[in-house]
């Protein structure tokens, strides 16, 4: 589903409900065509049905229009604003159109690994053992617990970890760590 409208005067704030009726991975993401001599800046808020801020964006991404943000959301109503920010005073452009889009993303897991108390137990063996995972939305975590057999002939080990995300979307930034 897609909206599209414009922020219409300094300080102008529109606002959009969104029904979730099963929890999944979604995607909010504002595309902004910002005249290149424009002033105007937008904030874009994500908030659940308490009121309680999900996320809050005022930059674009490298690719200089979306402000894409993708959540696991439980079922329930969701709003999203869109607002001049405020940056440029009162030089305001009328011209600025943006298109806000929320869909359903399939997703190859949803939470079902996040945290450590429910990290996926993984035997490692000696010749190697590859680990597939996902991570899918904002603020995803996959924790797994490696079983790694003794060292045998010398008392160290070594762990590599190589992550591949030539797939993922440019704007997107990842972190790896490896916890004992």
């Amino acid at each position: 589903m897609c909206i599209r409208d414009r922020i219409g005067a300094h300080k102008d704030v529109d606002a959009f409900s969104f029904t979730v009726a099963e929890k999944g991975v979604y995607s909010f993401i504002t595309d902004f065509q910002k005249v290149a001599e424009s002033d105007v800046f937008l904030a874009i808020k994500l908030y659940d049905e308490n009121g309680a801020l999900v996320e809050s964006i005022n930059e674009p991404t490298s690719q200089g229009t979306l402000y894409p943000m993708v959540h696991f959301l439980n079922p329930g109503t969701y709003y999203a604003m869109v607002e001049h920010d405020g940056r440029n005073g009162y030089q305001f452009d009328n011209s600025s159109p943006y298109t806000l889009c929320a869909a359903s993303i399939d997703t190859e897991e949803l939470a079902d690994n996040d945290t450590k108390a429910d990290a996926d137990s993984i035997a490692v063996t000696a010749g190697g053992t590859t680990i597939e995972g996902a991570l899918d939305y904002n603020k995803d975590e996959d924790w797994y617990e490696l079983s790694i057999p003794n060292a045998g002939d010398g008392d160290f080990q070594i762990l590599e970890v190589n992550f591949d995300s030539s797939s993922a979307q440019g704007f997107y930034q990842y972190e790896v760590s490896v916890v004992d």
